[in-house]
């Protein structure tokens, strides 16, 4: 008997060829009665879906075929859960969102949601032996073994991000019909394949390279063949060279990816700072997008850790929360001040997102790793005193670092950039009590909030400990300890009712409150409750710091260097 994922690769394989020899069947059959007579003759939507076919038939034909012949089913588990996310989230955005299906009435969309991808991967989970449950097991495995091939691996988590990358570019800034589809099928698809294949040491080096020459043969024909991608071309040629540079070198391939998304993220700005509300709108995206990556985690993965790290994980949920809502509150202060796409502003639209993702990406990966950071006192500094407590550093000092510079830009240096800019924004007198402009108060103490919290917290908790453990990292830069250590614990507790304050002034003074014209009572109010949080906080504060805080950690540390 023939695996289905043979014949389901023998499906895509067959797509192209019959839309270019049998138009009306496709038309009549697979694109649901599309009309034939209405849509065959526009060249526009004939090259839009001759892009995707051709696409399905490197990148999901090939590893499909190669699956079922050699019975890899944790690949077939990868790619029913590839089509019921990534898929489904671009054919749902395709459709009702950007409304990039050729035809009017989305058949094209309908096929890949009924008759193609999402639903039929619904109930190929459903009917698999131990349902998602099981397949959500078997890939959380093999996400938490060590990759035969970790080069490889490295390539397609930076792969899996400029294709992210790419797929806003094809949303956002792309009026090419099924866009969106064609480059999360070229820009992100061939990595789970590629994941797969670092986890598995059976997966020949030549079939890999095969599957790369295949991809990269399609993608050079849509650019230089079809000619019909117009600005998605750049996209497109940035992947075809990473994937040769690949075959190469995993590692070279993983930087040209890295650069290339800063590049593309680039472009995008670019483009959103030319658009009526496109600064505004951006930054919500952008904070709406942190927030569902956290859940999607926590619906991926969470049920894969142990209790230890389901707590610690979400606190970091929290953390997201936030800090989407962040880019959201300082978005719509700028905006509503006409200061986000001049000035100052201008730099919060290329700044603000990507590191706020990086950031929260490389704290799960922290916790994933389950290994600690000096600037999370409460994860480590208990030493045995308490339980659950983790290695003060990562064995891996481009993780240390790395999450040290994130932390540094997102704590502190853009934390003070959007304090600056708020306060050029609404004027620097905005936040004294005699202020006239009740919207304005609230911008500038919101933003001062959250500034003045993130530096406490140094103060306070962590200090500005070494980047990294290794011996060039504990010269340079020097580590600055806490002036006055404080239960680090108690210190995160103030410190999100810190956030949660902020950010409330920044909503209520960026989407609700007046300008203090209409002589109501509104002016007063915020101006009193405004005085009771910051008493409140101060008091807090002054409290935490009478009580002081010996740290069992390094008290440990002492002891064991006396006793060897």
């Amino acid at each position: 008997m023939i695996p289905v994922s043979v014949v389901n690769g023998l499906v895509y394989l067959s797509l192209f060829p019959l839309l270019r020899f049998k138009p009306e069947f496709v038309f009549k059959f697979i694109l649901l009665g599309a009309d034939y007579e209405k849509y065959g003759g526009i060249e526009a939507v004939m090259k839009s879906m001759s892009g995707v076919f051709l696409a399905l038939m490197a990148v999901i034909s090939i590893p499909y075929i190669y699956a079922g012949i050699f019975d890899h089913k944790i690949y077939v588990d990868i790619s029913i859960m590839q089509r019921m996310t990534v898929v489904f989230l671009s054919v749902l955005i395709s459709a009702f969102v950007i409304y990039q299906d050729p035809f009017e009435h989305n058949n094209f969309l309908y096929t890949m949601f009924f008759v193609a991808d999402v639903f039929p991967a619904l109930i190929s989970g459903e009917v698999s032996p131990g349902g998602f449950a099981a397949i959500k097991k078997n890939i959380n495995d093999m996400f938490r073994s060590t990759a035969s091939n970790k080069d490889l691996r490295l390539e397609t988590y930076l792969g899996m991000v400029f294709g992210f990358i790419s797929c806003i570019y094809a949303s956002v800034a792309s009026d090419v019909n099924l866009a969106l589809v064609v480059t999360m099928i070229t820009t992100i698809l061939p990595y789970f394949f590629m994941w797969f294949a670092a986890h598995t040491p059976s997966v020949s080096k030549n079939f890999l390279l095969f599957y790369r020459l295949a991809i990269n043969y399609v993608l050079l024909y849509l650019v230089f063949g079809m000619d019909f991608y117009g600005g998605l071309n750049v996209v497109l040629l940035l992947q075809a060279t990473s994937l040769i540079i690949g075959a190469f070198s995993s590692k070279t391939a993983a930087a040209f990816l890295g650069l290339s998304s800063l590049y593309v993220y680039k472009i995008e700005c670019d483009y959103v700072l030319t658009t009526e509300n496109g600064p505004f709108f951006w930054l919500v995206g952008w904070g709406i997008t942190t927030s569902l990556l956290s859940y999607g985690w926590l619906a991926l993965f969470f049920k894969g850790y142990d209790e230890l790290q389901q707590n610690r994980i979400k606190g970091t949920h929290w953390q997201d929360n936030i800090l989407g809502l962040f880019n959201i509150v300082v978005g719509g202060g700028l905006n509503r001040a006409g200061y986000l796409s001049t000035g100052l502003g201008v730099n919060v639209i290329y700044l603000l997102p990507p590191v706020t993702l990086w950031f929260s990406l490389e704290t799960k990966l922290l916790t994933h790793l389950w290994v600690g950071t000096p600037f999370h006192p409460s994860w480590w500094m208990y030493g045995s005193t308490k339980p659950g407590q983790v290695s003060r550093y990562a064995d891996n000092d481009w993780l240390n670092v790395t999450f040290s510079i994130g932390t540094i830009l997102i704590t502190v240096v853009l934390t003070s950039y959007a304090w600056v800019a708020m306060n050029v924004a609404v004027g620097f007198d905005a936040y004294r009590f005699e202020s006239e402009n009740t919207w304005k108060f609230a911008v500038a103490h919101g933003i001062f909030f959250i500034f003045h919290s993130g530096l406490w917290m140094i103060v306070a908790s962590s200090g500005v400990p070494f980047v990294g453990k290794g011996p060039a990292f504990q010269k340079f830069p020097p580590a600055i300890s806490a002036l006055s250590q404080c239960d680090p614990v108690n210190c995160v507790a103030l410190h999100k009712k810190d956030l949660v304050i902020g950010h409330i002034l920044l909503f209520a003074g960026a989407f609700y409150l007046g300008d203090g014209s209409d002589g109501g009572p509104q002016g007063l109010v915020t101006k009193g409750m405004t005085l009771v949080v910051w008493i409140f906080t101060i008091v807090s504060k002054v409290k935490l710091h009478y009580n002081g805080f010996e740290v069992p950690y390094f008290k440990e540390q002492e002891e064991k260097k006396k006793a060897n």
